[in-house]
Order: C-alpha cells, then sequence, then structure tokens
C-alpha cells in the first residue's frame, strides 16, 4: 500500500498515482476517507515503488477507476448517466453515456485486452470495445439480483460478477460472451455457488478464481 504525505492538501476529486501507469494489469482504483470525511482517489501499481503523483485534472466524486492506458482512463461516479473519461492521463474530464439506465458504481477494463470495458450498478451490466468512447447495455442482464458489488473480467471470453442474488440462489453471475463478439453477451447464474451475499471475486483465467463471502467463506473454481 502506498502512504502518502498527509501534509499535502487534498480535495474531493483528486487523483494520485505512483509507479508506471503502462502496467494496466497492476493497477488498481481505492478511495479513502481522511481530514473531515472528504474522498481522495488513489490510482497506484501493486507492483512499483516511488513517490504519489496526483495528476492535474479533478474527475470529481468517483467509486471505480479503469486504466485502458497510459493515457485513457475511465471513471464510475455511482450517480448520474455518464461515466467519465480522460484520454490525456486525468489531466481533462469528459462525460461519456454508459447507457445501463442506471447509475454505474464499478468499471474495469479486460486484463488480457484492456481496450474492451465492463461496468455496473446495482443490477445492469454494459460494456465497450473502444477504449470506453462508446457503451452498449448487455443483451440479457443478470438474473435474481438484488445489489452487485464485485467483478472482475480476465479475458475477452469471460467477465463474472458477484453480489447479493437475495439469499435464494447462487450470488454469482458469468457471461462469456463479454465484448458480444459472438452476439451473445448475455448474463447467467453460477451453477454452484453461495447464497450468501459476496462483495469480492476474481479470476485469473477463464477456469481459476476465488470468492469471499459475508460469511467468510472463500469459495474457488474447480
Amino acid at each position: 500500500m502506498v502512504n502518502l504525505d498527509m501534509d499535502e492538501t487534498h480535495s474531493d476529486g483528486d487523483v494520485f498515482y505512483t509507479g508506471a501507469v503502462t502496467d494496466t494489469g497492476k493497477l488498481n482504483g481505492y478511495s479513502r476517507a481522511i481530514n473531515n470525511n472528504t474522498d481522495f482517489h488513489l490510482l497506484y501499481n501493486q507492483s512499483a515503488g516511488g513517490s504519489v503523483k496526483k495528476v492535474t485534472g479533478a474527475i470529481g466524486n468517483t467509486t471505480s477507476i479503469a486504466v485502458v492506458s497510459a493515457t485513457i482512463w475511465i471513471g464510475a461516479n455511482d450517480h448520474g448517466t455518464n461515466l467519465r473519461r480522460s484520454t490525456d492521463a486525468g489531466v481533462t474530464w469528459s462525460n461519456v453515456a454508459h447507457n445501463a439506465g442506471e447509475a454505474v458504481h464499478s468499471v474495469m477494463s479486460c486484463d488480457a485486452a484492456p481496450t474492451n470495458l465492463m461496468c455496473f450498478g446495482d443490477t445492469k451490466v454494459s460494456y465497450s470495445v473502444d477504449s470506453g468512447a462508446s457503451w452498449t447495455i448487455c443483451n440479457t442482464q443478470p438474473p435474481n439480483v438484488t445489489a452487485l458489488s464485485s467483478g472482475s473480467y480476465p479475458t475477452i471470453a469471460l467477465a463474472v460478477l458477484a453480489g447479493d442474488s437475495g439469499g435464494a440462489s447462487i450470488a454469482m453471475w458469468r457471461n462469456p460472451d463479454p465484448d458480444n463478439n459472438a452476439g451473445s453477451n448475455d448474463w447467467s447464474q453460477a451453477n454452484a455457488g453461495p447464497t450468501a451475499d459476496c462483495y469480492a471475486v476474481h479470476m485469473t483465467t477463464v477456469d481459476d478464481g476465488i470468492m469471499v463471502d459475508t460469511g467468510e467463506n472463500i469459495w474457488t473454481t474447480t
């Protein structure tokens, strides 16, 4: 974890990063509460050291940032009909419609193909195949979902989501065609798994993954 110099002045919507932003596979967006509950947003490289830098532009209230390249970043703000997009490494930001039909609180790029992305709100999912310049709502949305919490997008052949299914069915959803390349961008529930709420899921390949539920159980693929 990167430590910030707390003598610096931080404002709501500031974006910080450290290390090489070209290493998209190891970048993550985080927000932390500091000084009177003001949120700032830290973009950091898990494998790199160095000092923390603040980008010139402010993105606004942000819950998630996806890194497409060294210059193209996408931010979700959990309200409204737009995502925020920068093509100059955070110097300036513009709105882009996500077309999900509800507020979006998470956005992520595909690990294997960062120009492909997905974003989701409580129950709706959209995707992009042009570095976040335009977005399309998925053909079929996740069924039996109360609230989505986490996602993983390891390859163009798989995306998964975890969340709250109301306790009546499996709290994990999968999509084998998240970029709609085969014309079947459809979400379905996993065949087996937890019915408790799941707040974290991560897939390393189309076959290997891990998920944690609110009962402190760790689930793995078989």
